[in-house]
């Protein structure tokens, strides 16, 4: 019988479970982020409302250490960011794999098809429609958590702009 040449490929739990990963590991970057700029509004609405009317000592110290805390939640926000922007690629490669597999496997049902329509005897024929509808659930599956990791991907990239326009507003208040 036929050995089990040209099999690659991961299984629909690892697939699923891929998928997920990436999305929580999205969902949790960006409540990260999420904490950093509230960070960065807290510190600018404290910046525009202390009076510091005391001493110039103070005074100066006040906004020196104001100064840091936004120097520092720039730099967090950052590699937050970039930390996000890995994630979202690491998304997106493989959204293209579970792409190119579901591609690879509607050429596979493409052949068994047209396998089952040159043969002969009907028992044969029937086996040959088993594995090219199995051929077809797995091209759902593929493309189902492609398109699930896409969303996902999306959902945080949308999300990720809206905080960099929450932070670039804050410098222009």
């Amino acid at each position: 019988m036929r050995g089990k040449t040209n099999r690659q490929g991961q299984s629909r739990s690892e697939v699923s479970g891929k998928v997920e990963k990436h999305a929580t590991d999205m969902r949790e970057k960006s409540g990260e982020i999420e904490k950093t700029v509230c960070d960065t509004e807290t510190e600018q609405h404290t910046a525009e409302s202390v009076e510091l009317n005391g001493t110039t000592e103070a005074a100066d110290a006040v906004e020196q250490a104001l100064d840091a805390a936004e120097r520092t939640s720039n730099e967090t926000f950052g590699r937050e960011g970039g930390e996000l922007e890995q994630v979202h690629h690491e998304a997106e490669q493989f959204e293209g794999d579970l792409q190119k597999r579901s591609e690879t496997m509607d050429a596979d049902r493409e052949k068994l098809s047209e396998a089952g329509g040159s043969l002969h005897h009907e028992d044969v024929r029937s086996e040959i429609a088993k594995a090219s509808e199995c051929a077809q659930r797995d091209i759902e599956f593929l493309r189902e958590h492609a398109a699930r990791a896409l969303a996902a991907r999306e959902e945080s990239r949308q999300l990720h702009e809206q905080h960099k326009a929450r932070v670039q507003a804050r410098g222009k208040t």
